[in-house]
């Protein structure tokens, strides 16, 4: 994509007069451009809600689920959280919205797409009348969100007791390949707030997905956690290589982050 064109973009947007502005540009323009410079989005969110967090949660949503930022999302979402713009009853909103609906959405005035009604003659069939009605709201449906927002709302709702292991469970078995992981991973990134039994269910969720990423983090939970001896003894066993022959790292190494696994 020209870059001069992507620049245009992100010009427009940066010029939106208002959070109405912003949002009716996000939902009805078409994007040309891609980019792994997360802080473009970031920003935008700041200058409209430094000072009024009202409407940010969908501006949160619009931004995540923007094609544009899509392979940076990890990042987006991670600094959309430091910004100390959205309270806890917010993040939760944002979670629940990026989590549990399959395309994410957000309201908007059906004027944005230049829609209105007509009125129809039925003796003549000639237009008598026409116009918009600018107080109805339509949902705008937003692509599928991706792993790494997925994983941070699992994580959140879980460390919040918004949501329980079993519910992310069934959540992760209704996704794809790419996406159900992610949710997996989300569980187990709440590690430090599950009692015992759910750290285990958690654990034992990620042992048996089809992705090493997982089960690698599973094995790292539980050799910090529970018991060290058996994750490396599964580790050795694990039908992955990498993860077979990271066993003896995982024996030794105590400086392992779950951001370095997934």
């Amino acid at each position: 994509m020209d870059d001069d064109v992507a620049a245009d973009d992100l010009a427009e947007l940066r010029a939106a007069a208002s959070v109405a502005d912003l949002h009716r540009l996000l939902v009805t323009r078409q994007v040309s451009g891609r980019s792994t410079r997360h802080q473009e989005a970031v920003e935008l969110f700041v200058l409209h809600h430094r000072e009024d967090p009202v409407g940010a949660v969908d501006t949160a949503v619009l931004l995540c689920t923007e094609w544009r930022w899509n392979r940076c999302t990890a990042k987006l979402i991670a600094d959309i959280c430091a910004a100390g713009i959205l309270d806890d009853d917010a993040l939760d909103a944002l979670a629940d919205r990026l989590l549990w609906a399959d395309q994410p959405s957000v309201r908007h005035p059906l004027s944005w797409l230049g829609l209105g009604w007509m009125s129809i003659d039925p003796a003549s069939g000639h237009v008598v009348g026409r116009g918009t009605d600018r107080d109805r709201l339509i949902d705008h449906q937003r692509s599928p969100a991706e792993p790494p927002l997925l994983r941070w709302a699992a994580g959140h709702l879980l460390c919040r007791k918004r949501t329980t292991v079993d519910r992310l469970r069934s959540r992760a078995a209704s996704l794809d390949s790419r996406r159900g992981p992610a949710v997996l991973a989300g569980a187990l990134d709440a590690a430090d707030s599950l009692t015992h039994p759910d750290l285990q269910a958690a654990i034992d969720l990620g042992l048996t997905s089809g992705r090493a990423q997982v089960r690698k983090l599973a094995l790292h939970v539980m050799a910090d956690r529970i018991d060290p001896a058996e994750a490396v003894r599964l580790a050795r066993i694990d039908p992955d290589a990498s993860i077979r022959r990271w066993a003896p790292i995982l024996e030794t190494e105590s400086s392992l982050t779950p951001a370095t696994l997934f």
